[in-house]
C-alpha cells in the first residue's frame, strides 16, 4: 500500500487517531484485497481512496475489465470510508450495494482508482457513494452503499 494520509481534526470525538494505521495494516493482512491488487491511497475520516494497477488477470471473457472485480473495489473502497467512522470496537458490513457500469474499460492497460465517500453516518448505518475512474480521468463506475455497524465479535472483527 501507498500512503495513508490522516487529519486528524476530521475524527469524530471519541475517536483514536491510531484506528487509521490499524485500518491499513488489516487491509495489508486481506487475502482478498491482495488477490485483487487494490492499493490504498488516501484515508480520512469519511473518506477512502483505492488505486488498481490493471493487469490481464482482471479481464472477462472478451478481454474488458471484469465488472465483477469493479464491484469488489467500490464494495471494499467504501467499506472502508464507512470504517473509518467506526466507534472503537465497531466493525463494518456490507448490507445493500448497487454499482452502475458506465463505461468498459476496453484494457488491461493502465489504472483503476476508486474514492468513497460517506454521504451520512447514523446511528447504526452508513450510506457511501463511490466513483471509480480510469486513468484518463473517465467515469467507468458509480455506487452506492449502505453499511452496517456491528459490535466486535470475537472472531474476525474488522473493528
Amino acid at each position: 500500500m501507498q500512503r495513508c494520509e490522516s487529519v486528524s481534526e476530521e475524527f469524530p470525538a471519541g475517536y483514536d487517531p491510531e484506528a487509521f494505521e490499524r485500518i491499513k495494516a488489516l487491509l495489508e493482512k486481506s487475502a482478498f484485497v491482495r488477490h485483487c491488487g487494490f492499493l490504498l491511497e488516501v484515508l480520512e475520516a469519511g473518506r477512502c481512496e483505492l488505486r488498481l494497477p490493471l493487469e490481464e488477470v482482471h479481464a472477462n471473457a472478451y478481454g474488458t475489465l471484469h465488472g465483477g472485480l469493479v464491484a469488489a473495489m467500490v464494495d471494499t473502497v467504501s467499506g472502508v470510508a464507512a470504517w473509518t467512522l467506526a466507534e472503537p470496537g465497531e466493525r463494518v458490513s456490507t448490507v445493500e450495494l448497487k454499482v452502475n457500469f458506465i463505461a468498459s474499460v476496453p484494457t488491461m492497460e493502465g489504472e483503476l482508482r476508486a474514492a468513497g465517500v460517506v454521504l451520512h453516518r447514523g446511528r447504526t448505518t452508513a450510506v457511501v457513494e463511490a466513483d471509480v475512474n480510469d486513468a484518463d480521468g473517465r467515469r467507468v463506475a458509480r455506487a452506492l452503499g449502505t453499511f452496517i455497524y456491528l459490535a466486535r465479535s470475537r472472531e474476525g472483527s474488522r473493528g
